[in-house]
């Protein structure tokens, strides 16, 4: 059966010679052996057809027939603003191919090219209708072409079909988000980067896309943001603006994933604003796809500093990210981690600048004021603690804290006013062992989310918290709505929590530390989720004997009634005091020595004792992790203990002088003062000593 010669020529200009219509023939009767574009001609030829039934036949006809040779259909039917597209297809050559199609059953209706008027023409060369998709793979509409396809088997029926051709300059990478919206045929332009939310000190990657759809012009942000993080939307529209970048018109949308995860603050605006820039092609798409980009950015589009960076760096040194886009006045922050690919931004358009774009912008003028900074001690420089040879007399405090020191003990010292109970503990972290260093970047991380790394730095120096009586339970242990904020014994983390003034504390500020004390960590639980804080602190108190803090001696010159005395002392309540190793009377100062005698040890001769016996200990319980005695289980310590010290330690339980947990503590003290002595173990001496000390004297 001869074809049917095509009504009009044929264009095949920039069509592959493979791509023409061809009159396809029935080699063999077996409906089998048939390709699918014969299969369906062959059911075209059924008179019995609709109208409607024989178009729908001949789009699955040119569908299937361009299948057969290498195309891929992306998408059927596809509905835009200006019309439906009937066939969305991308050639071998990645080239997206808009296909129109019209069927004729016969010549009584004309020919089916006729059938394409000049609007089933220009539906799909509209450029706002495939603006979006051909924007998100950069190309344009280069031409159509019209071709014919000849009937089978003799029927009287011809297809026309349209093609509108966009040129793709190089193939989609895979698995890219380019190629994932063109298989799926989607009208969007889509621009992505990373970024690094924080719940309490754990990150997680978050991936910022902007996505530019048609509709009425509206800017939304989804992915659980919080308040600060909704306003970002007017920051970022302005600070984008203020480059000289035209805002779009229509509706933008910007995702935050993963979207379960809660998230906060201002440090995400400059990735949002990104992430639009690369949505409107301001900048590249796939510049950013593999790059943390953190800031805040103000509505003249400058960049500001973020809280928190130490941990994220941290975190995507460890998740393999090497490249990050960070506030110009964070660099000394990054600065302190090593092997990533860091670059400061002043402002938007240097960000624009930076991958490749055009921006008009001016850096404001403006004094470099940072909050972060601000003076928050008392002291000209948060790590200078002084020196344990100004405290005058004092001797037998001073061996108290260095046993303290050397194991990790808690410890409470009462005594009168001006007796030096607040010189000594704030002269603690001078002789404790200096930090390693896993414990600085640890320490700095939290110095860093609460805003006060570059008060202090990254140094060896263990932290030293000392809040006010009046703190409530929220600034004492974290707190704040939706996600909770570090507290006071988190940023003593490694280091001092003096509580001075101890009994003035409200008993419920004091009973929360129990449980950090036992585990080493805080558990804060709000509306949007738990956060853990870790919170391995020794805690240091000092507190009057009485409400006038004359009860010393014979009382002689205390005023204060007896119900009144104990009322006070009470607020510190029993597992408190069991959770304090050390309780220590600091008695008044007598006598100030002539300036010719000789001054106390200095800390540095203090501190090496304490470094020697620490040392000791870390060597002892290596096995177990554990670096100092206060970290010594009791089934360790009963198990190592000699028959003769525990049965002091028994008899002191037995006369109801120690709890359990106390008698423990007890134990460990022992063993500080045998390394402190140089003992392998300790005697019924060292015993004898720790359990004396855990009882309080007033």
């Amino acid at each position: 059966m001869n074809a049917l010669p095509p009504t009009q020529p044929t264009t095949k200009s920039g069509i592959d010679a493979g791509l023409a219509f061809h009159q396809p023939m029935l080699a063999s009767p077996d409906p089998q052996a048939m390709l699918p574009s014969e299969r369906i001609a062959a059911t075209m030829g059924d008179r019995n057809l609709t109208p409607k039934q024989f178009g729908a036949l001949g789009e699955q006809y040119a569908a299937a027939w361009l299948e057969e040779h290498g195309w891929t259909t992306l998408s059927r039917n596809w509905h835009t603003r200006y019309g439906e597209l009937d066939i969305v297809m991308l050639n071998p050559e990645y080239t997206v191919v808009f296909v129109e199609v019209k069927s004729r059953r016969s010549m009584h209706y004309g020919y089916p090219q006729e059938a394409i008027t000049r609007r089933n023409s220009t539906i799909s060369g509209k450029p706002p209708a495939i603006g979006y998709l051909t924007g998100v793979i950069g190309c344009r509409i280069r031409r159509s072409v019209s071709m014919s396809s000849p009937s089978c088997f003799g029927w009287a029926g011809r297809s026309c079909i349209t093609l509108k051709m966009s040129s793709c300059p190089r193939p989609p990478k895979k698995n890219s988000h380019v190629a994932k919206h063109i298989v799926k045929g989607v009208d969007m332009a889509i621009g992505s980067t990373l970024s690094v939310g924080l719940i309490g000190l754990k990150a997680f990657i978050v991936q910022v896309q902007a996505f530019i759809s048609p509709g009425l012009p509206y800017f939304s942000i989804i992915g659980l943001p919080d308040a600060s993080l909704s306003e970002a939307r007017e920051r970022v529209k302005s600070a984008c603006q203020a480059t000289g970048f035209g805002w779009p018109q229509t509706r933008v949308t910007v995702n935050m994933s993963p979207a379960a995860m809660p998230k906060r603050g201002s440090s995400h605006d400059l990735a949002i604003a990104a992430s639009v820039l690369c949505a409107a092609g301001a900048i590249g798409h796939d510049c950013l796809e593999d790059t943390i980009v953190l800031g805040e950015v103000n509505l003249d589009g400058s960049v500001l500093p973020i809280h928190g960076l130490l941990p994220i760096m941290l975190h995507a040194e460890e998740r393999g990210v090497r490249k990050m886009i960070v506030p110009h006045r964070n660099l000394d922050e990054a600065s302190m981690v090593d092997g990533l690919d860091v670059v400061g931004v002043r402002h938007v358009g240097e960000l624009i600048e930076l991958m490749g774009g055009d921006a008009t912008y001016t850096i404001p003028d403006t004094p470099v004021t940072d909050e972060t900074t601000t003076d928050q001690s008392p002291t000209s420089h948060p790590n200078d603690c002084g020196d344990m040879n100004e405290v005058l007399g004092q001797e037998h405090a001073k061996w108290a804290l260095q046993v303290a020191a050397a194991g990790g003990h808690n410890l409470i010292m009462t005594g009168p006013p001006g007796s030096g109970k607040t010189m000594l503990a704030s002269r603690m972290p001078g002789i404790m062992c200096p930090l390693n260093e896993a414990e600085q970047l640890e320490v700095a991380s939290i110095r860093s989310l609460c805003g006060i790394l570059p008060q202090y730095g990254i140094t060896d120096m263990p932290p030293f918290e000392a809040p006010h009586h009046t703190a409530s339970t929220a600034a004492l242990v974290g707190g704040g709505s939706g996600i909770a904020v570090p507290g006071a014994i988190t940023r003593a983390h490694r280091g001092i929590l003096f509580l001075d003034e101890a009994p003035e504390f409200s008993a419920r500020a004091l009973q929360t530390l129990r449980e950090p004390l036992e585990s080493g960590y805080v558990a804060l639980s709000r509306s949007k989720g738990s956060t853990y804080y870790p919170a391995s602190f020794q805690l240091i108190m000092a507190a009057n004997p009485c409400p006038c803090g004359y009860y010393y001696g014979t009382g002689e010159r205390c005023a204060c009634r007896e119900k009144d005395r104990i009322r006070y002392f009470s607020r510190l309540s029993g597992p408190i005091l069991d959770r304090v190793d050390i309780q220590m009377a600091v008695p008044p100062v007598s006598r100030i020595a002539a300036q010719s005698e000789p001054i106390g040890e200095s800390s540095a001769g203090i501190q090496a004792r304490v470094i020697r016996a620490r040392q000791v200990a870390k060597d002892r319980f290596r096995q177990y992790g554990w670096v100092c005695n206060a970290q010594a289980s009791g089934k360790w310590l009963h198990a190592n203990t000699s028959l003769k010290a525990m049965e002091l330690v028994n008899r002191a339980l037995s006369n109801h002088q120690l709890t359990l947990r106390g008698a423990d503590r007890a134990m460990r003290l022992s063993w500080t003062l045998a390394d402190l002595a140089g003992r392998v173990s300790p005697t019924e001496q060292d015993v004898h000593q720790g359990i004396e000390m855990r009882t309080r004297m007033t």
